[in-house]
């Protein structure tokens, strides 16, 4: 925020602002309230210790992940160690007598509860910042669970959506191809193998493939469009409805969770007949997002997201300034985007490099050949599955070539 008041000339006026009586004393006090609120979630999470043969009852959070030798859930315990409602990793042992279970069922178990562990080398991966960025407390392993009922709630309307829409994909595309495909549509990017993600990662943009504004973007053109002929108030609340959906279906994604919220921000904004303030709408998601998770400051996807927006909020049009008069909507598409992708990039690249540890000498290159390539397949890629829903599925397997150009693409930068 202060770069952007710098940039845009502003800081004279907010700093009058900054030294009122009533902004100091609101200050002090949304200090004192987020330490006390921080203290008090890490002490929640100090307090639970490992236990052998622990009674415990918990509901299903996610679908089963097949490992070696257990399945993997999300579940959420109803009572651990004086929490209630505690988000955890559980196994289970993979076992005849065990059913596999799903998302909402309701399930009884005795288990080992073991920690997340910290960081042991300089730079290495810290289990214990992951989980807390998740929400999770910590590891439980059982032998053998008894499902004692279902609980029917919103998020598994969501899940139900999720696993049809998987399902539709792989049925209709080859694996790497699906996998891709569903990490850019709803945000699962638990099945793309490495070499692509770390392919995206040399290149510099690893942005691109995580759930953030240009979905929703996409989403609130595209409904404009259709609903232009209903009226102001029935275009704009379908647009909010349609936004909460797509939260729910993608399971409350971080970086989602920011571009819908600045999304219904506008749209509000639209509906009162106000300006939208986008400053303040990058400040509010972010206070929701920390107020629900503190810990997801420390976020990957947060901290990309955000400073990706940020770099374009402060940057965008002095690039565009810079750049040479163009004539024709081809020419200004292609100026724009390459003003949107350098000046987020001014953001990421530090951060990526740092987090990474890695510097490709074109990421720039890559940056604007590959960042409105990327979008202008996405939305091939939205437009063709909706059409494929109400029609032919066998349309989607021109998605084997796209991601075949794609692959090659990205592995030659």
């Amino acid at each position: 925020m202060i770069i952007y008041l710098i940039i845009r000339k502003k800081q004279k006026r907010y700093i009058s602002v900054l030294i009122k009586r009533n902004f100091v004393i609101l200050l002090i006090l949304s200090t004192c309230i987020s330490y006390i609120y921080v203290t008090n979630t890490n002490k929640r999470y100090a307090s639970i210790k490992e236990k052998n043969n622990e009674k415990l009852v918990a509901i299903i959070k996610s679908d089963p992940e097949e490992k070696k030798y257990t399945y993997s859930y999300i579940a959420e315990i109803e009572n651990l160690q004086g929490i209630k409602r505690a988000k955890v990793n559980l196994y289970v042992k993979k076992d005849k007598a065990n059913s596999i279970s799903h998302y909402g069922d309701k399930i009884s178990f005795n288990g080992e509860i073991v920690l997340p562990e910290e960081a042991r080398n300089f730079e290495g991966f810290d289990e214990q910042t992951y989980c807390k960025c998740k929400g999770i407390y910590c590891s439980i392993y059982t032998e053998k669970v008894k499902k004692i009922g279902y609980i029917f709630c919103i998020d598994s309307i969501g899940n139900s959506i999720r696993e049809c829409l998987k399902e539709k994909i792989r049925k209709y595309l080859k694996p790497e191809c699906a996998n891709i495909l569903i990490g850019i549509l709803i945000g699962d990017k638990n099945e793309i193998d490495t070499e692509t993600i770390l392919q995206f990662r040399k290149s510099n943009i690893i942005h691109i493939i995580c759930i953030s504004g240009a979905h929703v973007t996409f989403i609130m053109v595209w409904l404009w469009k259709v609903l232009n002929s209903f009226g102001r108030k029935t275009k704009y609340t379908v647009s909010l409805l349609a936004l909460l959906c797509f939260l729910c279906i993608i399971d409350f994604s971080p970086s989602a969770t920011r571009a819908c919220i600045m999304g219904m921000m506008l749209i509000l904004s639209k509906l009162l007949l106000r300006s939208p303030d986008t400053p303040n709408a990058i400040s509010l998601s972010l206070l929701i997002l920390l107020i629900y998770n503190p810990y997801l400051i420390l976020d990957t996807g947060v901290l990309l997201s955000y400073s990706g927006t940020i770099g374009i909020l402060c940057y965008e049009k002095i690039i565009l300034k810079k750049m040479p008069y163009t004539k024709g909507k081809i020419m200004d598409y292609i100026k724009n985007n390459i003003a949107v992708s350098l000046s987020a990039q001014v953001m990421l690249f530090p951060i990526v490099a740092f987090l990474f540890c890695t510097y490709h000498p074109l990421f720039f290159i890559s940056c604007l050949i590959a960042t409105p390539l990327f979008e202008a397949i996405l939305l091939l890629r939205i437009y063709i599955y909706i059409f494929f829903i109400y029609s032919s599925a066998n349309l989607l397997c021109s998605f084997n070539s796209i991601k075949y150009y794609n692959h090659s693409f990205f592995k030659f930068f």
